[in-house]
Order: C-alpha cells, then sequence, then structure tokens
C-alpha cells in the first residue's frame, strides 16, 4: 500500500502527518525517497568483481544522483558511522570454487583493487 500496488479500503496512510493521497509535488518526490522497494539480486550481492565501495556507493548514484565526490565522502561517513574502517572501501571479494551464492561475502578473503 505504502508504494501504490494497492489502496486502502478503510482509513488513511500517513507519512510525516499527511495522507498519501494529499501528497503533492515536491511532498511526493520527499514521500518516494523515503519509502522505497529494495529488490536484491543475490547474484550481484556477491559478485567478486565488485569492491565495498562500488557496493556501498551505488544506490546513492541511483536516488541521490551525488556526484562521485559527494559519492566517496558519504560512503566514508557511512562505514565510519558503523565502526568500519574506511580501508574496507578497496576491498573486493575473491571467488574460488568453493563460493558459492548461499555463502556469505564476509567469509572470503578480500583483495585490493578500488574502482568505485
Amino acid at each position: 500500500m505504502l508504494v501504490g500496488l494497492e489502496t486502502p479500503q478503510h482509513g488513511d496512510i500517513v507519512w510525516r502527518g499527511t495522507p498519501l493521497t494529499a501528497l503533492k509535488g515536491e511532498a511526493v518526490g520527499a514521500f518516494r525517497r523515503d519509502i522505497q522497494l529494495v529488490f536484491q539480486d543475490a547474484f550481484s550481492a556477491v559478485n567478486p568483481r565488485k569492491t565495498v565501495c562500488k557496493i556501498v556507493s551505488e544506490p546513492l548514484r541511483h536516488l541521490l544522483r551525488l556526484s562521485r565526490e559527494e559519492r566517496a565522502r558519504q560512503v566514508e561517513e557511512m562505514l565510519q558511522a558503523v565502526d568500519l574502517s574506511t580501508t574496507l572501501l578497496d576491498n573486493a571479494r575473491r571467488s574460488s570454487a568453493a563460493d558459492s551464492c548461499s555463502a556469505s561475502a564476509w567469509h572470503a578473503p578480500w583483495r585490493y583493487g578500488r574502482s568505485c
């Protein structure tokens, strides 16, 4: 109902004090930036060619249309906010014959190579 795939039969859905049906103009854009469907591609999530920086910055590029420099700054702030070292940004997952999509990317060794 939040993204408009279904409509409520009774009552209102309210976002920031305003019923969704009353949102107009920039308020609709702000709502869509805040509330979104999230699709995850399991194969991309464990792609050995993507660095941490690339994976974390991708939504910023699509959703906020930030410049490369702004994305890099935001990504560093995000890692620091969760107590991860920014030295991880250049790391990419190594692939091996034992890797599978069900394995966590965090269980594999890391290698150096930034392409953010």
